[in-house]
């Protein structure tokens, strides 16, 4: 439990205010889950929709500032119906630091 711990500190700590990660950015075949499903970077904040599928937030936040809708399902939802993804968020965060793709 304490890794785990220490492992979100270290995300939040390396990972905000960097730019979005891709594939292309370091030609890392990166798992699918890891990457928000509709801009396919790096994500560094998971959220889940009501639909189930996994987002960044700052990219889900994007979206209903102008359209207040899931993007998958077009079903009515706000901001607060957006369930954080811990589980994957130390995942991602694994993976990152274990391939290097973490930078300042």
């Amino acid at each position: 439990m304490q890794s785990g711990i220490y492992i979100c500190w270290l995300s939040k700590f390396i990972i905000i205010g960097s730019a979005p990660l891709s594939e292309m950015d370091f030609g890392e075949d990166i798992p699918d889950e890891y990457l928000d499903a509709v801009m396919m970077s790096l994500m560094t904040d998971p959220v889940e929709l009501p639909s189930g599928k996994v987002m960044d937030r700052k990219n889900i936040q994007r979206h209903l500032l102008s359209d207040k809708t899931d993007p998958f399902t077009r079903v009515p939802m706000t901001e607060d119906d957006l369930v954080p993804g811990r589980s994957i968020h130390i995942s991602v965060t694994y993976y990152s630091i274990v391939h290097n793709l973490v930078y300042l």
